[in-house]
């Protein structure tokens, strides 16, 4: 029953939301540039994907729980990557195992090119598996723009982690988070031209007064990911149920890289309602 009023709460009060706020200004989009400010807002599809697709997941996994299944988790804090590689770990994952089990690794596996050139070929498998990511979402030119995207940065993460400099954490998330943001655009544009006319309406200045409610919630998952080892308490999964801690409720049943549930800290759920009133 948590997991299900979890995801209720992720989809009907922050997803839903979102798009009742960022659907109209893709729909004035269509129509040409928005340069009143709005274009900011749009970014904020990202938020509004993951808390949808975390709530589906959560319900999924409640409805699982209580006819004794097991469901595997979907999604585990991917606004707290510092990279593009480690934010598709942490994103749908059920999709990405799947993704490397049937296309990646076969396509790494095939003898095409000489074994000295197996590198090359493990980018090209990357590069082809992320395009065809794109095209399992639908047959649009955005959603493969998209998928060809984040294959391209993945190939780009590989050959800097190889041969470049380590990057400082702070500045690997702050890439990673505005490339995820603005990909997000293109993948929710429906065409090249509402992709455009919402990139060039970043030139004008943020609409404050428009976006504050709309601000307010968007960030949280980054604030909430980015500072999760200090804001969050952790809550143990025991058996088939979470196991709550005195002041806390669990959060979004996003699970941390050791394997524990992050919990939600009451006061920022708190805030988290003041941007609805």
């Amino acid at each position: 029953i948590l997991f299900i009023t979890i995801g209720l709460v992720e989809k009907i009060f922050l997803g839903d939301r979102i798009a009742h706020k960022i659907d109209p200004i893709y729909f004035q989009a269509q129509y040409g540039p928005v340069t009143n400010g709005d274009a900011w807002l749009a970014l904020a599809f990202s938020v509004q994907i993951l808390f949808d697709f975390a709530g589906y997941s959560d319900i999924a996994v409640g409805l699982g729980l209580l006819f004794g299944i097991r469901l595997p988790f979907n999604f585990n804090a991917p606004f707290r990557s510092t990279s593009i590689q480690e934010f598709w770990q942490r994103w749908h994952i059920t999709l990405m195992n799947f993704l490397r089990d049937y296309v990646y690794f076969p396509l790494l596996n095939a003898r095409i090119l000489p074994r000295r050139y197996l590198p090359w070929q493990a980018q090209a498998a990357t590069l082809v598996t992320m395009t065809l990511c794109g095209l399992w979402h639908g047959a649009s030119w955005t959603f493969v723009l998209w998928g060809t995207l984040h294959g391209v940065g993945l190939v780009i993460n590989a050959l800097w982690r190889r041969f470049g400099p380590a990057m400082p954490s702070a500045l690997g998330w702050v890439l990673t988070v505005v490339f995820v943001l603005l990909s997000g655009v293109i993948f929710r544009a429906g065409s090249l031209d509402v992709a455009w006319n919402i990139f060039q309406g970043l030139g004008a200045a943020l609409n404050l007064e428009r976006g504050k409610h709309l601000l307010s919630l968007a960030i949280v998952p980054l604030i909430l990911d980015s500072a999760a080892g200090s804001r969050l308490d952790l809550v143990k999964a025991r058996g088939e149920l979470l196991c709550g801690v005195s002041g806390k409720i669990p959060g979004f049943s996003f699970l941390s890289p050791d394997g524990r549930y992050t919990g939600l800290d009451v006061d920022i759920c708190r805030a988290m309602a003041a941007a609805f009133v």
